[in-house]
């Protein structure tokens, strides 16, 4: 009857810790900084209509109030029109050891004919998986959800993704000087689908 009882409470045990360590693996929720970029006395590009440190805020507030299933925890470097160095948010992003960063910006080249979503990543990070996957998700996202008919993916040596100790990318979302891309960036419909889609693709790493 003893051994019975033994056995039957170690059956309860293993049973138990199944169901209590499993859960809290899954419900830790990544940690992921979001640089809005610019702000305060640097507007960024600006061609005359809007400038981008108001169009990647309000994108980053979108994100904000979107993101509520509790698997991403969002930190943002800035809160309203502010003033950041490039040196201050690597700190802010270091100290807070994400998961991921990605930096929001807007293409601005004079050039109206470039369109689209850009992607960029460190040359370090070249062979980064984790990295790589990142930019392919977002990549991925934005054509799932029908935004910008063009989308790239290449290196380039921004402070932000050089100095950054997490997988970090810096995300072009459109061209301001391209009359399409302005128009869609600039609708708070539109707005409000790239900040879900940029969290559709985060829920998936």
């Amino acid at each position: 009857m003893k051994i019975a009882l033994r056995f039957a409470f170690a059956v309860f045990l293993l049973t138990a810790f199944a169901f209590t360590t499993s859960p809290e693996k899954n419900s830790k929720p990544i940690i992921v900084v979001i640089d809005v970029s610019h702000g305060g006395a640097d507007p960024g590009n600006n061609n005359k209509l809007v400038l981008e440190k108001e169009l990647v805020y309000q994108i980053a507030q979108k994100m904000a109030t979107l993101n509520t299933s509790g698997s991403i925890q969002l930190h943002f470097t800035r809160d309203g029109d502010k003033s950041m160095s490039l040196q201050d948010r690597v700190k802010f992003i270091n100290q807070l050891q994400p998961d991921a960063v990605l930096s929001l910006h807007m293409n601005g080249e004079n050039i109206k004919k470039a369109s689209g979503l850009r992607v960029f990543y460190s040359e370090r990070a070249f062979q980064d998986k984790k990295t790589q996957n990142l930019a392919s998700e977002i990549a991925e996202s934005f054509k799932t959800n029908g935004l910008f008919s063009s989308r790239t993916i290449g290196s380039a040596p921004f402070y932000i993704l050089k100095h950054s100790n997490a997988p970090a990318l810096l995300l072009e979302l459109g061209n301001m000087d391209n009359p399409s891309d302005l128009e869609l960036v600039k609708d708070p419909a539109q707005q409000e689908t790239i900040a879900q889609t940029i969290l559709d693709a985060l829920e998936r790493l």
